[in-house]
């Protein structure tokens, strides 16, 4: 994916921001064509809990 994509490294591929701009950017994936999305929670407390429900309410 990074090949195909241009890019560096894993970094140039997150998206890192608070729950709207992570919201914003998902939605900008999918408005882009991709019919999948798979993210990886890195943080863990309240933080992760909220990144979770975050991606669960834009599968919704």
């Amino acid at each position: 994916m990074m090949d195909n994509e241009g890019v560096a490294g894993p970094a140039d591929l997150a998206i890192i921001g608070s729950e709207d701009q992570v919201a914003a950017r998902i939605r900008e994936v999918f408005a882009a064509g991709a019919t999948e999305f798979v993210g990886a929670v890195f943080s863990g407390g309240g933080a992760g809990a909220r990144t979770r429900k975050l991606r669960a309410g834009l599968a919704a």
